[in-house]
């Protein structure tokens, strides 16, 4: 006699999914998103199936009040760059509810671990992060328990569980394209000026900059690059770096455009021709990029979208405090413009 019991392999049709999914999410759903197992359940309950079902998993409504708050150490030095960062989060929050603000942490509750001043703890429900790049404080901040996301961090982080959601832009593979460039032009004195541990994403752009070597069967130059011990990018210090080099190099790729266009300025006093002596790049394509003449070739950084994906990862997160934390990349766009030059 046949059977009219409600099956997995029915609910599975019903639902145009794989078996194997409606049966993890019937058992608790281990890799099936919530949203997913609310809809197999529910289905499950209007077939009328009489098997083993786990309960939905509670929902976490956001609090309907108060505050996310954008800290960052040294906001007025990359002016041309965050303003479009925070119109992104600002824009995304507004929708949530919560209240939104910005904060400048000074060097004094930098060094005592302390929140910024007329900043009430208590009222804050999330952190997003950012030109912060002193482990102590950031472990100060985790130890609290506020759900953060850092935007960029530290370099030295890859042997360690991070305690917070990571937003990164795309790095070594866009300096990899730029190097590589440089290659298919004839350049061979290619060097990179920017301090590697001064950041996460500076360290995997100095990585996608040994790697392009590697990959097109040669080692990376060591004479032609600019690594200072301190990130001091000052036009008469990058020209006395430029002549401590046993001969100028052809290409330089800088870690961002702050240090491109000092570059361009430090080559030029020393008599150098941009592009036709020395190729440039930078990374970030501020407006100041398109300015200077010749134009910057650099990576367009989305800042907006970068924003919104940063307090989108955030608002997730205080939904969702026990998920594990996610390091996040954004794809981001080579901007070729005439500061490059064939040899």
């Amino acid at each position: 006699m046949a059977s009219n019991k409600t099956t997995i392999l029915d609910i599975a049709h019903a639902l145009g999914m794989s078996r194997n999914t409606v049966s993890k999410a019937l058992k608790g759903g281990d890799g099936v998103s919530d949203k997913t197992i609310e809809l197999i359940i529910n289905k499950a309950r209007e077939m009328g199936y009489k098997g083993h079902m786990e309960p939905l998993p509670p929902s976490s409504p956001i609090p309907a009040k108060g505050s996310i708050v954008f800290l960052t150490g040294n906001f007025s030095a990359h002016a041309l760059f965050w303003p479009a960062v925070v119109k992104g989060v600002e824009g995304t929050v507004s929708q949530s509810g919560f209240q939104f603000t910005i904060k400048l942490v000074r060097e004094e509750e930098l060094a005592n671990g302390s929140f910024p001043s007329h900043l009430n703890r208590e009222d804050v429900v999330g952190i997003i992060c950012t030109e912060l790049y002193d482990r102590r404080y950031i472990d100060q901040l985790t130890a609290t328990g506020i759900p953060l996301v850092m935007i960029d961090s530290v370099f030295d982080v890859f042997n360690e569980a991070l305690p917070y959601d990571l937003l990164l832009m795309e790095n070594q593979h866009s300096i990899h394209r730029l190097v590589s460039l440089l290659l298919e032009k004839g350049h061979e004195r290619i060097g990179f000026a920017g301090k590697p541990d001064h950041c996460r994403s500076f360290y995997e752009r100095y990585m996608g900059f040994k790697l392009a070597f590697f990959t097109s069967g040669e080692l990376p130059p060591t004479a032609y690059s600019i690594l200072p011990e301190t990130d001091n990018y000052a036009v008469e210090r990058l020209m006395g770096k430029l002549q401590e080099m046993p001969e100028f190099p052809t290409a330089l790729v800088c870690a961002n455009d702050h240090i491109a266009l000092n570059v361009i300025k430090a080559a030029r006093n020393l008599g150098l021709r941009v592009p036709e002596d020395l190729s440039v790049t930078g990374f970030d394509d501020i407006s100041l990029a398109t300015l200077v003449e010749p134009n910057l070739t650099t990576v367009n950084i989305h800042r907006v979208s970068l924003g919104k994906r940063a307090a989108e990862l955030l608002l997730w997160r205080i939904s969702h405090p026990d998920r594990p934390y996610e390091t996040t990349y954004l794809e981001n766009t080579i901007q070729l413009r005439n500061s490059i030059h064939g040899r």
